[in-house]
């Protein structure tokens, strides 16, 4: 009886070791494929989530919901970006600030814009020393608008006349949008990357403006008095 118990014990052991070698294969199965899954999200420019614009939007910071990736050699071509396999990084902040750089950089946000109207947005990046900006604006995998701003370009070309880089927008209601913006610096690389509907930039212009001059105004008196 001894004999035959020492056996049975020796079958349940074996039994049992098998199934705990099993349970770690399948657990090691399971987190590779996790590790996959998620860098195939976060690195495939394809598969960024959308930025939702929801009805009765008027702004957007962009900031926390833009992907970048650094061009080392300053030599990728649009369709590069859209169409190639690169590890693009998820922005979290609102001023997405990556220092000192001699790299070209290109961002990229997914907008899907449920809002009703004509489609017409500006964006803005308020930066003012970011040398060369271009701007993408591309549906389905193609490209239907080119602009190009920066403060190497004179003012009076840019697409907006305005201190500040503005790029006018149409983000057709009910459909996915992809913006790709290239930026070139040879100061910090930092952009802060707004949606506005005109008129709200308008109001909020006037205002800053106002503002502005008073601090302005004061300091001048200030300056006289003393």
């Amino acid at each position: 009886y001894a004999y035959v118990s020492t056996i049975t014990h020796f079958s349940w052991c074996t039994v049992l070791l098998r199934l705990i070698n099993s349970a770690q294969k399948q657990i090691m199965i399971i987190l590779q494929l996790s590790f996959l899954v998620m860098f195939s999200v976060v690195g495939s420019g394809a598969s960024a989530k959308s930025l939702f614009i929801s009805p009765g939007t008027e702004k957007v910071n962009l900031g926390p919901h833009v992907y970048y990736l650094e061009d080392e050699k300053g030599n990728m071509s649009v369709r590069d970006v859209i169409h190639g396999d690169y590890y693009w990084v998820k922005s979290d902040k609102t001023t997405v600030n990556l220092g000192f750089t001699t790299s070209a950089y290109w961002f990229r946000v997914s907008i899907k814009n449920m809002n009703i109207g004509n489609g017409e947005w500006l964006l803005e990046e308020s930066y003012a020393l970011i040398d060369k900006l271009q701007l993408y604006v591309v549906n389905s995998g193609e490209t239907v608008d080119y602009r190009e701003s920066g403060d190497a370009l004179p003012v009076s070309k840019r697409p907006v006349n305005h201190s500040r880089f503005l790029f006018p927008v149409l983000l057709p209601p009910n459909s996915v949008t992809d913006l790709y913006i290239r930026a070139e610096n040879t100061e910090a690389m930092e952009l802060t990357l707004r949606l506005w509907k005109e008129a709200t930039f308008q109001v909020s212009d006037r205002q800053t403006f106002m503002v502005d001059g008073f601090f302005y105004g004061l300091f001048s008196v200030m300056a006289l008095y003393n």
